[in-house]
This record gives C-alpha cells, sequence and structure tokens, in this order.
C-alpha cells in the first residue's frame, strides 16, 4: 500500500509552517482547521501576514494591544465564519478600514479596530454586519468624512457603538440615530 502521511504535513497549507515558524506566532501548526486565534498582548511588532486569510475556519481572532502596525490585510474578509471577536485594538493600524469587513456576515459581536491610526472614510460594507448585537468600536482613530447611512442597517445593536475621537462630520444620519439611544450615546 502507499503510505504518504509519515513526515509530510497532509491537512495544512504548504508553507505555513515555516513562514509562522517565526517567534511571533509560536503555538500555529498550519492547521486550517484552527478556530480561535489568541495573540493579544504578546509584544507582536510587523504587519498582520496575510497568510491569517488561510485560516478559513477561525470563528474568533484577537490580536490587540500589540505593537502591529501597516495595513489590515484585506485576506481578513475570507474568514467568513468568524461569529464573535475580531479585535485589533490598541495597535498602530495605518491604513484604511478595509471594506472587506463587510463580508464578514456572521459577526454578532465585538469588531473592535479602536486605539490605532486608521484613516479614510467609514466603509459603507460595515452596513451589511446585520448580525451585530453589540462591540462595533472604531473610536480613537483618524477616521474621516460622513457616518455612513448602512450603519442604520445595525438594528440589533444594543451596546457599544462607538465612533469617538475620529474626524468625522455631518449630521449623523437619520437611520443610524433611529438605533436604540444605549447604542447613540458614544459618536
Amino acid at each position: 500500500g502507499w503510505e504518504v502521511t509519515t513526515g509530510n504535513s497532509l491537512g495544512t497549507i504548504c508553507g505555513w509552517q515555516s513562514y509562522m515558524a517565526d517567534s511571533r506566532f509560536p503555538t500555529m501548526d498550519g492547521l486550517v482547521s484552527t478556530t480561535s486565534l489568541a495573540y493579544g498582548s504578546q509584544g507582536l511588532t510587523g504587519t498582520v501576514p496575510t497568510e491569517f486569510g488561510i485560516m478559513t475556519e477561525v470563528t474568533q481572532l484577537y490580536l490587540q494591544s500589540n505593537d502591529l502596525s501597516g495595513v489590515f490585510p484585506t485576506e481578513v474578509g475570507t474568514l467568513t465564519k468568524v461569529q464573535r471577536s475580531l479585535v485589533f485594538r490598541d495597535n498602530s493600524f495605518t491604513s484604511s478600514i478595509p471594506t472587506e469587513f463587510g463580508n464578514l456576515l456572521d459577526l454578532s459581536a465585538e469588531l473592535d479596530v479602536a486605539e490605532n491610526a486608521l484613516t479614510g472614510a467609514i466603509p459603507t460594507e460595515i452596513g451589511n454586519l446585520v448580525e451585530m448585537s453589540s462591540g462595533l468600536d472604531l473610536g480613537s482613530n483618524r477616521v474621516f468624512g460622513r457616518v455612513p447611512t448602512e450603519l442604520g442597517n445595525l438594528v440589533g445593536m444594543r451596546t457599544n457603538f462607538i465612533l469617538v475621537s475620529n474626524e468625522l462630520c455631518a449630521d449623523v444620519p437619520t437611520q443610524v440615530q433611529a438605533l436604540s439611544s444605549s447604542v447613540t450615546d458614544r459618536w
């Protein structure tokens, strides 16, 4: 018979292990079936590897309170099974918020990119996250422009809808103002 599994890494993505063998992600084993990635407060520096996008089974991702920088990889938008917690808070990202976040249709709580140096407009695609009930935090960045009308689609939001300390202008759209008062108290 054929023996192909001994000494191989079948079921993994080629090149993943050698890339992730750097000291920043010591527990990564190359399995694409990983469902939770928690690397908060680990002293990580540099950029987020685009290879995180191949971890399509991930349901929660925590990279908060590090010194990660540069652009968010758009590949994060392929993590369509994320249901709870996509947290990049308190880093040094300087890009715009990816429109691909709008692909995370099952995300019900905690999209947190606060306390970075993000720029650009709030993507209208965030309004696609209609399952969100709490924890949309875009505060303390350099996001500018108008609050998108599409954020009014987040009718299930009950708490922690945070846009404070940015460079937003104009009136908040009526559709967004119509959200629960527990949501609209932290513009």
